[in-house]
């Protein structure tokens, strides 16, 4: 993260979840006079801070896998910047990262409106490339906490279509996992589930992305045992 101290952006060298526990307080506060508005905010204008804000939102998912304990930070800083700064393409994606921060600690309702108010923002400022992975966070990490599982079914089918359109290959795996999966939670019928979770997989596997396709295999196997199809051994 050498570049973003050149832009005078700073991150913990080494960082753990006292340094995350501190930003999400400071943010927190700040959001708690503006959540339901955060999307009326102005516009980043500032071409420094834009290339910082769009550098971090590039790495989100590469520290989620190898620097878990940065994600937080990164999303918080994107966050901090977009409150003071002005929003841009790259704020409705971090909202609702913070919105999954809040869910994870059991702030259920204060993160769902964090969640509609990222996708408000992204809708508003038509970020086409960014309102796969926006619609993905809210409808996988928050919206499940507030509303029947069965409710997310249908946007993260779309998400899945939307981000094969703009060749986001990343999140239209996950959207394929996280569908089959709720699914299949959601209580639809075996058969029927397992016909979606055979769908996505195949699609998982079209997109070369074995981890989601590795998670998918197991819930069919669950299914094909639950269904009488296959024994547990």
């Amino acid at each position: 993260l050498k570049i973003h101290r050149n832009m005078r952006v700073k991150f913990p060298k080494n960082p753990n979840h006292l340094n995350a526990i501190g930003a999400l307080v400071k943010e927190k506060i700040r959001l708690l006079f503006r959540k339901d508005n955060i999307a009326e905010l102005g516009l980043l204008t500032d071409e420094k801070f834009l290339s910082a804000i769009r550098i971090i939102s590039g790495i989100n998912s590469p520290a989620y896998w190898a620097k878990p304990d940065l994600l937080p930070l990164l999303i918080l800083k994107v966050v901090n910047l977009s409150l003071k700064k002005g929003n841009s393409n790259y704020s409705p994606y971090n909202y609702a990262g913070l919105g999954l921060i809040l869910s994870s600690l059991g702030f259920f309702k204060f993160a769902d409106k964090i969640g509609l108010a990222a996708i408000r923002l992204v809708e508003k400022l038509n970020a086409i490339e960014q309102k796969p992975r926006t619609y993905f966070v809210y409808y996988t990490f928050i919206k499940p906490w507030v509303s029947h599982i069965r409710s997310t079914l249908l946007p993260l089918a779309d998400c899945y279509s939307n981000a094969l359109q703009i060749g986001d290959i990343e999140f239209a795996s996950h959207a394929a996992l996280v569908y089959g999966y709720y699914s299949f939670l959601s209580g639809v019928d075996l058969e029927e589930s397992g016909k979606e979770i055979e769908k996505y997989a195949d699609a998982a596997e079209d997109l070369k992305q074995e981890t989601d396709l590795y998670v998918l295999a197991n819930y069919r196997q669950t299914i094909s045992i639950l269904s009488g199809k296959e024994n547990f051994i």
